[in-house]
């Protein structure tokens, strides 16, 4: 004699994932994460380097001297204004507080001043947006787009990474 498995209407009863199953997946998922950052951050400078301050323009033409703050940490943020995923990624800066986290967003690679003015208004970034030069971005091995840096209160590199990032991984990497 055979046992019947089937339900009802001869449907067979799906079989529900394990937990050691859940975890195994989220791993995978995790650890690919972790190899295209390792990738595509491979270029970049090295954490625990420390940066010296150098000058930038803001869009009104103001000179301001990016520098460490003994307070917080420093978030730079560099992004071309042809970037698509700079586009969708640069609000998500708006939510950072500045009692927190100092922030530079700096444009690299634009044709010119205007291309970046209509960017930031196409965006509506509230934050201020410093004209980065060739020299910035060959300092910082920004090779792609958006490149977030994280520096402690000495200027130190604590954190970089390449790509998309939300407004809760950007305040996570500034911890």
């Amino acid at each position: 004699m055979s046992e019947d498995h089937s339900t009802e209407g001869g449907a067979v009863p799906k079989k529900r994932k394990g937990i050691l199953s859940w975890l195994w997946d989220i791993a995978i998922v995790l650890l690919a994460v972790w190899a295209v950052n390792a990738w595509y951050t491979r270029d970049m400078l090295a954490t625990n380097q420390t940066i010296r301050s150098f000058n930038v323009v803001s869009l009104d033409g103001d000179v301001t001297e990016v520098k460490a703050d003994a307070e917080r940490p420093t978030l730079m943020y560099f992004f071309a204004p042809w970037c698509s995923v700079c586009r969708a990624s640069i609000g998500n800066l708006d939510d950072l507080h500045p009692s927190k986290v100092q922030l530079y967003v700096i444009a690299l690679d634009y044709k010119n001043q205007n291309e970046v003015e209509q960017f930031v208004s196409d965006v509506g970034l509230e934050s201020p947006v410093y004209l980065g030069t060739d020299e910035i971005r060959d300092g910082f091995a920004v090779k792609a787009y958006p490149s977030y840096y994280v520096l402690d209160e000495s200027f130190s590199i604590t954190s970089r990474t390449v790509g998309y990032s939300t407004s809760l991984g950007m305040w996570l990497r500034t911890l």
